[in-house]
């Protein structure tokens, strides 16, 4: 009796080895997924997988440029630039033409010196070089447009070698991964927190214009990019320093000759 029960036994796992294999991976399986049978049924061969395959489209969307600034006057309002021990850059981008020019001083809410009035054309960063200033300086500013003065800000010539500072630095902020790793508050506190500390100068080092979510690689959709970081790096209210890091590609590597490739 025991033989024969061993005999049927080994028939029974003789005719399933011998079954049809497409029978076998297709047997009913309650916890098989309708995502996990496609990928059962879509399994490349190994002819397939050694194939090469096309580069993939960037899947993301070109932002449009839009204003930034709270001011309906501006696209974005001022940004300083290249601080000296004796001069300042100013960087604005109106959103209609217009004759501006700076007051400034060494006392806040006076001002005794101005720079000559420029046409700025809508649209369009313009640049004001303040110069003739003192080192080791705190001077206090303000814009003038259409017979408006803008709010008052604040920076710090060089100081002396050998003398204490202040600044702050950030990193990796992606304002464009705002569905995933970006939150625009918690930016614009922490922001204000390093406004607070009032540095002599702010630095970002990569990752803050990133432009792999771009569809289109041109000179609109790559400056859309950095006039939606103003709004945040207008907060600072001190001299920014800008360094490019891998999601900016500014590499040399990827120059092609072209006016328009994604490292110029």
């Amino acid at each position: 009796m025991k033989r024969l029960f061993v005999t049927i036994l080994f028939l029974l796992l003789f005719l399933a080895a011998c079954a049809p294999a497409q029978e076998r991976s297709l047997s009913p399986n309650p916890t098989l997924m309708v995502s996990d049978q496609a990928e059962v049924q879509s399994e490349p061969t190994l002819v397939e997988e050694i194939q090469p395959t096309a580069t993939k489209k960037p899947k993301g969307k070109n932002p449009p440029i839009v204003a930034t600034s709270t001011n309906p006057d501006f696209i974005a309002t001022e940004i300083m630039g290249r601080p000296t021990d004796k001069s300042i850059t100013m960087n604005i981008v109106p959103a209609t033409a217009m004759e501006i020019y700076y007051e400034y001083g060494t006392t806040s809410g006076v001002y005794t010196l101005q720079t000559p009035p420029q046409i700025a054309l809508a649209n369009e960063p313009l640049e004001t070089l303040i110069d003739g200033l003192q080192a080791n300086t705190r001077y206090y500013y303000r814009i003038n447009y259409k017979g408006i003065s803008g709010v008052e800000g604040s920076f710090v010539t060089q100081r002396a070698s050998g003398s204490t500072f202040t600044f702050a630095i950030q990193g990796d902020s992606h304002p464009e991964r705002i569905k995933k790793q970006f939150d625009p508050d918690l930016y614009t506190r922490t922001l204000l927190s390093a406004a607070a500390d009032q540095p002599d100068f702010y630095l970002t080092i990569g990752d803050d214009f990133s432009v792999d979510t771009l569809k289109t690689i041109n000179v609109e959709t790559v400056r859309a990019l950095y006039i939606n970081q103003r709004q945040y790096l207008g907060l600072v209210g001190a001299p920014v320093f800008l360094v490019n890091g891998n999601h900016e590609q500014a590499s040399q590597a990827n120059l092609d000759g072209t006016a328009e490739n994604v490292a110029v």
